[in-house]
């Protein structure tokens, strides 16, 4: 997203509505416009910064870890995994042309099979998922 809607980092969702621009500053939600110009939802946006020091200290911090191998990360891996699951929720979503209810505690998705089959997908050549 290098430069893209003003910013130098972060993700965007591309919408039929809304485009929605998310990084550590904040967020913005870009309306789409029909074609008499009338925007399809509100315009909204949230400044931050919400985490001391951008993404600056966030990067010093990831690399103190790895040199001291150390677990004492200002994001935590819940905190990505979190913001990972609602990035392959959508993507699953778009995959199948299905709606998605994601269920954390059995990491599957409730009553769609088809979703399923993208949250583990079958390993080749001898390998396997590996046990936690």
């Amino acid at each position: 997203m290098a430069h893209l809607y003003n910013r130098d980092q972060g993700v965007v969702w591309i919408g039929s509505n809304a485009t929605l621009v998310c990084n550590r500053e904040g967020y913005e939600l870009i309306p789409v416009k029909n074609r008499e110009g009338i925007e399809l939802t509100h315009r909204a946006q949230l400044v931050g910064p919400f985490e001391d020091g951008g993404i600056r200290d966030h990067a010093t911090n990831w690399g103190e870890c790895i040199r001291n191998k150390s677990i004492q990360t200002n994001s935590p891996v819940e905190k990505g995994a979190f913001a990972t699951i609602l990035a392959h929720m959508g993507n699953i979503s778009y995959l199948t042309q299905t709606k998605v209810v994601y269920d954390p505690k059995t990491k599957k998705f409730i009553n769609n099979p088809q979703a399923d089959a993208y949250v583990k997908p079958p390993y080749h050549n001898g390998w396997e998922f590996p046990g936690i």
